[in-house]
């Protein structure tokens, strides 16, 4: 299994983007040889612009694809990254995205960390998830990515 921390030889995190505790509600199913897993349900740990992390009750493999809906918290006036964040479905957009897993690492006993990497947004829900980023400021106005 690959290390969860990405940690260069000068030890600081190689990591694209910048990542924030937040709490949001994370729906998935994987496909693996064609095979499309029941859905299940989780809590994300910290987000990206590239991805997140998240806790599964099932032991995933290294590049299995993932069929993610997550619940973008809609309206809020400004969301604070410094400490975890929990929305309730109620307040949140559902944004599907296809993902796929970066490493799985043990925690205890029947409970796996996986980090998750964004791999395709249609038009409409980059911008939900851009907007959210913005809002989250893990993005500058000025970046380019998901527009």
């Amino acid at each position: 299994m690959t290390d969860p921390k990405k940690v260069s030889a000068s030890g600081r995190d190689r990591r694209q983007y910048p990542r924030a505790p937040m709490k949001i509600q994370v729906n998935y199913k994987s496909v693996k040889k064609g095979q499309v897993s029941s859905l299940r349900k989780s809590l994300s740990q910290d987000l990206s612009a590239g991805g997140l992390g998240m806790e599964s009750i099932s032991k995933l493999q290294q590049g299995q694809m993932l069929a993610v809906n997550l619940f973008i918290p809609r309206g809020k006036k400004y969301v604070k990254v410094k400490e975890i964040q929990d929305f309730s479905q109620d307040e949140c957009r559902i944004t599907p995205v296809l993902c796929r897993v970066v490493y799985c690492a043990s925690q205890r006993k029947n409970k796996y960390k996986l980090g998750i990497q964004f791999l395709d947004l249609d038009k409409e829900n980059r911008k939900v998830l851009r907007d959210f980023l913005l809002q989250c400021q893990l993005i500058k106005p000025t970046s380019r990515l998901y527009t």
